[in-house]
């Protein structure tokens, strides 16, 4: 969990692997390692990995919610519905399935995006890295105006965090704010001097 709230998500993928080498009925393990294939792009491993933890928990919602986030990436937006429906007939859904149906509603362009991610932000009020998390979901689809705010919210609690200064930097640059991304950049950079996202980051902006 350390590796991803500090966006190393191949070293974070390779931990929550040998999770699953001492437990293999560890749900957090098998959850973070289709997450973690998710942030490094390999959608189709996701969904490989999905399954195969679904052949050990039936119908569980962040997993298929997970299978979810990776179709509709892979523009498969019927199977990432099918998912994301399936996901949130399950008891109690968690902050997780809501930010994963958030997005499948943002990619699909439906405008119902918002409630979703409401939802997610309410149920885990003081969760600094699901108000990232969402931030992140904007980013990717370049909706950097609607992402800076959950950013910054991030950025309340956790201002000593590199990754939240990354993402806002990442937020500010994609609106033409270069002088103020330049800034947070540096400020990840401070925090995290090893920070490879951010000090490349810098450098194409600057460059």
């Amino acid at each position: 969990d350390e590796n991803c709230h500090l966006a190393r998500f191949e070293k974070a993928l390779r931990y929550y692997s040998r999770c699953l080498e001492f437990n293999p009925n560890f749900v957090p393990g098998w959850l973070g390692q289709v997450r973690m294939f998710i942030e490094i792009g390999e959608y189709k491993e996701a969904i490989l990995w999905a399954d195969k933890a679904l052949e050990i928990f039936h119908d569980l919602g962040d997993l298929l919610a997970a299978k979810a986030v990776a179709h509709v990436r892979l523009g498969h937006r019927l199977h990432a519905f099918e998912f994301s429906d399936a996901a949130l007939t399950q008891r109690n859904p968690t902050p997780y399935v809501w930010m994963s149906r958030g997005e499948v509603m943002l990619a699909c362009r439906r405008r119902k995006e918002e409630y979703c991610f409401a939802q997610a932000v309410g149920l885990a009020s003081r969760d600094w890295f699901v108000r990232l998390s969402i931030a992140r979901i904007y980013l990717f689809y370049r909706r950097y105006s609607v992402g800076l705010p959950y950013a910054q919210a991030a950025l309340e609690t956790r201002s000593d965090a590199p990754f939240v200064w990354y993402v806002v930097a990442e937020c500010q640059k994609g609106l033409g704010m270069r002088e103020r991304a330049r800034e947070s950049f540096r400020e990840a950079l401070r925090l995290d001097g090893t920070f490879l996202l951010a000090s490349e980051s810098l450098h194409d902006l600057e460059g």
